[in-house]
């Protein structure tokens, strides 16, 4: 079953960019890839078992107090660059 990858859209962001980079790196083989509204959506699309991987830019998560809930979940992983 192909793997899906959900990111902070429109298509062409610098989230999709990432998205497709992580998915590289996780060993996803051909992941379909759904552009979000927004950084809750992300979210929601991962722990509804939408998505089986997320990609939220990390400035605007700490934007909107996004961090912490990243942090203590045990579903999700951070990367930094």
């Amino acid at each position: 079953m192909r793997k899906q990858v959900a990111y902070l859209g429109p298509k062409g962001t610098y989230a999709e960019k990432a998205a497709h980079i992580l998915s590289k790196l996780a060993n996803f083989q051909t992941p379909i890839f759904v552009p979000c509204n927004g950084l809750h959506s992300v979210i929601k699309s991962i722990a509804y078992n939408n998505c089986d991987a997320g990609v939220v830019p990390i400035e605007n998560s700490v934007e909107v107090e996004l961090q912490p809930h990243l942090i203590h979940s045990g579903n999700f992983l951070i990367y930094l660059s």
